[in-house]
């Protein structure tokens, strides 16, 4: 059936709507519901999609009938911004300094600025190469009844018109090479499928509101045949799947995966007993061995990095692809059982693992949240990728119900040469006892590295490194018998962060300012060692101008009390308040190699303090430890 069939919507000056939208948006969702995915992925590549027409019909307008129509345009974003002040993140900030609201009169693109001037600026188009696309992360809570939430899906769509205009006008569209939707409002596809070609990384990135709603994105977007990197944080996928987003991204290299509710490919039935409805129901959901046009043969797994960070109380799940734990049923899907083991064989096609896009067999870099969920599908991780992966990064919530939960074996991984660990203090021992099975041969070499991140609790630094367990160090970097007498000859890594500064605290998390890492405890530490100076020199002064028959009566006053000043200033000490305090400017984000020429300094003043050289006799001035081979 040819898209023809169902008519088209075209773009007209001056005349777009909510009920334009309405009837844009029912158009798509008939054609996505009466043609088969073979024919809409055909209606994306060649422009056909209703969307796409759309599209392509606001360049077909004049220049004049073009700006009237990003003024109809301008005047919707405008009236959602008057109407709902506390859903955006701030005024769209366009070239159009002011739109008229009469339709008679001709919108401008140029406003109040000179046309030489516009035209200066946008010669440095070249350099935008990054689209963000953002709202007020609350937005599903200003925006609550069902004609808001029209209203916000008008929005989101004519502020991608007013971009595709824009990027056309001024030929920088084919700069563009990112695109970041932040708490974004669903839209009927992809706008940027034709518009960006270039586009190689897309971000979807969300945050719950107060109402506990996650941004929804929105089935059938498609993202295009460009994309090498995908990030999806914290948002669903309710009603669609991460293997029909990606069903044309043939060169997809990195895919991140942090608290991303359902995702999944839903199965209709607890069981398909023929083969042939199998093959039916993979086919209709995109998921067939051979490519949508049929030019090349079945894609090979492109996949090289996965990040997968699941939300430690995901909302119940229950499908035929769980068990009664509520597990995720993307990681089901992700590491799929042995096929001649696995009683849910419509999850695989002939040999190949499903789903097709997402397939582990190639990766060799995994970053993963460790959770109840990941627990228990971890060994299904192992068997999976245990033949091709060189770099695994694990972090471990601080949460105290999931220490029993530290147990894992690393032995299985033949080639892994890069670990690393992100871990709280009271928890290094059983996370690092674990990590002492990693027994590859990659250990015995140079490049081999073991990354170590510790977030110590609030208070002095020197008690948590005092709760810290040096054998459980020696254990993962020393020969032994879990890793198979394997010493690491690489190099050893060791990082001090304070709370709140976890690798996926995500980019709203701010960096400390000088200010907050200089605490009075520490410009109390340098003013003692201020006047411990300052008294050393006065002695010296006043014994020189003795030697010299020029001491006078001011003179003898003040060394008289220099040891009045001493004696105020206790003699720091390993236990003292002092030596705790000196060393608490490190509960900012700092690493070791940052505070070991200041812990070396502090030796000098405290040789007591033994506590500083206690995790492993790493070098002065350098951030890691190259381990002699050991025969």
């Amino acid at each position: 059936m040819s898209v023809a069939y169902f008519g088209c919507v075209l773009a007209t000056p001056n005349a777009f709507g909510l009920l334009e939208y309405k009837a844009l948006t029912d158009l798509v969702n008939r054609v996505e519901a009466d043609l088969s995915f073979t024919d809409i992925i055909e209606t994306y590549n060649n422009g056909t999609h209703p969307y796409f027409k759309y599209l392509s019909s606001i360049l077909a307008l004049s220049d004049a009938d073009g700006d009237s129509f990003c003024g109809a345009m301008m005047r919707i974003l405008q009236r959602f911004e008057n109407k709902y002040p506390q859903a955006v993140v701030s005024n769209i900030a366009l070239p159009s300094a002011s739109m008229p609201e009469s339709t008679g009169e001709r919108s401008t693109l140029r406003g109040r600025l000179p046309q030489e001037l516009l035209e200066r600026i946008m010669s440095f188009c070249s350099t935008y190469d990054l689209k963000v696309s953002r709202m007020n992360t609350d937005w599903q809570f200003w925006v609550c009844t069902s004609e808001g939430k029209k209203n916000a899906e008008l929005y989101a769509f004519a502020a991608e018109c007013v971009v595709f205009y824009i990027a056309s006008k001024w030929r920088f569209s084919r700069w563009v090479v990112s695109v970041s939707y932040f708490d974004w409002p669903s839209t009927p596809a992809t706008f940027f499928y034709h518009a960006f070609p270039n586009v190689r990384s897309v971000v979807f990135h969300g945050k719950s509101c107060r109402l506990r709603n996650f941004p929804v994105i929105g089935f059938p977007r498609i993202l295009p045949p460009s994309i090498h990197s995908l990030r999806i944080i914290r948002c669903s996928l309710r009603g669609h799947s991460v293997e029909y987003l990606l069903s044309m991204c043939r060169n997809i290299r990195s895919v991140s995966l942090h608290s991303v509710y359902y995702g999944h490919v839903i199965s209709p039935f607890a069981r398909l007993s023929d083969t042939g409805d199998a093959r039916s129901w993979l086919t209709m959901l995109g998921v067939f061995p051979t490519s949508p046009t049929g030019q090349f043969e079945y894609a090979p797994p492109s996949v090289r990095r996965l990040d997968l960070h699941f939300p430690d109380d995901p909302a119940p799940i229950r499908s035929t692809a769980t068990d009664l734990r509520g597990t995720p049923p993307l990681l089901f899907q992700l590491f799929p059982e042995d096929p001649c083991a696995s009683e849910q064989f419509y999850f695989l096609w002939d040999d190949k693992a499903f789903p097709v896009r997402l397939r582990s067999t190639v990766i060799d870099e995994l970053e993963v949240r460790w959770t109840p969920h990941m627990a228990f599908v971890f060994p299904r991780v192992v068997r999976c990728t245990g033949n091709n992966l060189s770099t695994l990064s694990m972090f471990f919530p601080t949460t105290k119900h999931m220490r029993d939960t530290y147990t894992f074996c690393l032995r299985e991984f033949d080639v892994l040469a890069c670990l690393r660990v992100e871990v709280n203090a009271r928890d290094v021992s059983h996370v690092l006892s674990s990590c002492s099975t990693w027994s590859s041969e990659c250990r015995l070499q140079s490049g081999s590295v073991l990354a170590v991140v510790i977030y110590h609790a609030t208070g002095p630094l020197l008690q948590t490194l005092d709760a810290i367990d040096v054998v459980a160090f020696s254990s993962v970097l020393c020969a032994n018998k879990l890793n198979r007498q394997h010493s690491l000859h690489g190099r050893f890594q060791l990082s001090l962060r304070s709370p709140g500064m976890e690798a996926d605290a995500g980019p709203d998390t701010l960096m400390q300012s000088p200010s907050e890492i200089l605490r009075t405890p520490f410009q109390l530490f340098f003013l003692r060692l201020f006047v411990y100076g300052l008294s050393c020199y006065t002695i010296l002064w006043y014994y020189t101008l003795r030697y010299l028959s020029m001491c006078t009566a001011y003179d003898t006053v003040i060394v008289a009390l220099t040891p009045l000043l001493v004696a105020l200033l206790p003699v720091p000490t390993e236990n003292s308040s002092v030596a705790r305090h000196a060393v608490d400017f490190l509960n900012s984000n700092l690493t070791v190699q940052m505070a070991l020429p200041a812990l070396s300094v502090w030796n000098l003043l405290c040789p007591s303090a033994e506590t500083f050289v206690k995790l492993g006799d790493i070098p002065t001035w350098e951030s890691s430890r190259t381990l002699p081979r050991r025969e």
